[in-house]
């Protein structure tokens, strides 16, 4: 029997959608899969721990899903929405002071 089969729903979640800071020198992709790397044997040792305690004995993996360029493209939209808000926001207070000179 695989445990794998029985507990698929244990984890079950997509890449969230994260607010990075921009960094010129990592993509989304890379940064996702830094996570990932830091994240694959906590998941694995929470998942085993639980396992155990309902009486298996089971060889824990974490397989993470592709990252997609759907996802990459909504981040990039996100940071120009984001940019292009905090433009007007400077603009608005620019306004602002001068007419409350």
């Amino acid at each position: 029997e695989k445990i794998e089969a029985a507990y698929h729903g244990l984890i079950n979640f997509n890449t969230p959608k994260l607010n990075f800071q921009d960094n010129p020198n990592n993509t989304f992709g890379q940064q996702i899969k830094s996570y990932r790397k830091l994240l694959t044997p906590v998941l694995a040792k929470i998942c085993g721990l639980y396992l155990r305690s309902q009486g298996y004995a089971p060889a824990v993996t974490v397989e993470w899903g592709a990252i997609s360029l759907q996802d990459e493209t909504e981040l990039a939209t996100a940071r120009l929405t984001r940019a292009r808000a905090e433009e007007l926001e400077r603009k608005l207070a620019a306004q602002t002071k001068e007419v409350n000179r």
